[in-house]
């Protein structure tokens, strides 16, 4: 089902929540802040939420716009051409399968000072990213519009600047891994 409704996509038109963005200490309202913006927006994802995804699939049911599923193969859904970004809680196998994948990242660390290194690793160090960052004073509830500004400048495929992310990150793949960059976005 999952690489059925991906293959219905348009190159690089979707985007990723991360499976830990679900399972770790997300609140239950910056998850209905995540969802709700899916849904005004109309933009394509696959969000994969473990406990959640039942309650947040009654949300987000979009059509064709999106797939919720409580589990999925992520290095393979990372790894198809129609992702064209990846929403991620920064854990290290998340970090190691964007990286491999040459995704680009939109990062949301939420727990653990090592996913705030990773996050920096991403978008300071190998700038293959941007970070989404929650106010202070609102709980760290990063609110569906700020949300939807983030995404939409990280999804659009003629600005410079995430333009320039995106041929960093695969120009990182292909220099790492040689022709299996060609492989891996087939």
């Amino acid at each position: 089902m999952l690489l059925g409704w991906t293959g219905r996509t348009v190159t690089r038109s979707s985007t990723s929540p991360s499976p830990a963005t679900a399972r770790y200490h997300t609140g239950r309202s910056q998850m209905d802040e995540i969802a709700a913006w899916l849904v005004q927006s109309g933009v394509k994802f696959v969000w994969v939420a473990r406990a959640d995804a039942p309650r947040l699939l009654k949300t987000c049911r979009s059509g064709d716009d999106g797939l919720m599923v409580p589990w999925c193969d992520q290095l393979g859904v990372l790894a198809h051409e129609a992702v064209g970004g990846f929403l991620t809680h920064c854990g290290w196998s998340s970090t190691q399968e964007g990286f491999f994948t040459g995704v680009t990242f939109l990062t949301y660390p939420i727990v653990l000072d090592q996913q705030e290194a990773n996050s920096k690793l991403i978008v300071e160090d190998f700038k293959v990213g941007w970070r989404l960052e929650g106010p202070t004073g609102d709980g760290g509830v990063v609110k569906r519009d700020e949300i939807g500004g983030m995404v939409e400048k990280f999804m659009d495929g003629e600005s410079g600047e995430a333009k320039e992310m995106r041929l960093i990150a695969e120009a990182e793949l292909c220099a790492s891994c040689g022709r299996c960059c060609r492989v891996v976005r087939c």
